[in-house]
């Protein structure tokens, strides 16, 4: 955790909150990414996982920044170390597509949201002008998240799934994210 809980954004756990009951990819200050379906967020804002609906291995995976994988029942992520989640998943992020083969969903899986969710750009944020294009945002613990922004409020960004570069590895992307929440406290460099 961070000197004084710099990253800790009431706004961005409340966003996550709102994704309970869904398959949810968290992304750690440390690099380390947590997949699983959201199954709450507890008094002390920590997020219980449990396994994805759309999981390959039917547990909950973690993948470090040496892309080494590990697997368990249940994990407990505390979130003023979470600088991002990805929603409205569509396959096993950590699994590289079939070309072959088109995403698969589960009954009960949220489809991808609508694109009507620019409705509520903050016009007031810098950002807010360029709604349209395709922003990148460079994080503490390496990740990169890029889309077109949906929308900027209290210190977080929701994008377009476009990419996202996770630290360390080959620079391969994660794949199947639509959605994706930015606490932008965790912030280093923007691009355009």
């Amino acid at each position: 955790m961070l000197i004084n809980n710099k990253l800790y954004n009431f706004y961005f756990i409340n966003e996550l909150r709102k994704k309970t009951d869904e398959d949810v990819i968290l992304f750690g200050i440390d690099g380390m990414s947590y997949y699983g379906r959201l199954t709450d967020v507890d008094c002390n804002d920590s997020a219980i996982l449990r396994p994805a609906l759309l999981s390959s291995t039917n547990l909950v995976e973690i993948q470090n920044p040496a892309e080494v994988a590990a697997v368990e029942n249940t994990v407990k992520v505390d979130l003023s170390n979470i600088i991002g989640f990805g929603y409205n998943i569509t396959a096993d992020p950590f699994v590289l597509p079939d070309e072959n083969e088109e995403d698969v969903t589960t009954e009960g899986n949220t489809a991808p949201a609508p694109d009507n969710e620019t409705e509520n750009v903050f016009s007031g944020n810098e950002c807010g002008e360029k709604k349209y294009r395709l922003i990148s945002y460079f994080t503490l613990g390496g990740f990169v998240f890029a889309g077109k922004i949906l929308d900027v409020r209290q210190n977080a960004v929701r994008l377009t799934g476009e990419y996202i570069f996770a630290p360390g590895g080959d620079g391969s992307t994660l794949f199947s994210i639509n959605r994706i929440v930015v606490n932008l406290k965790a912030s280093t460099a923007v691009g355009s």
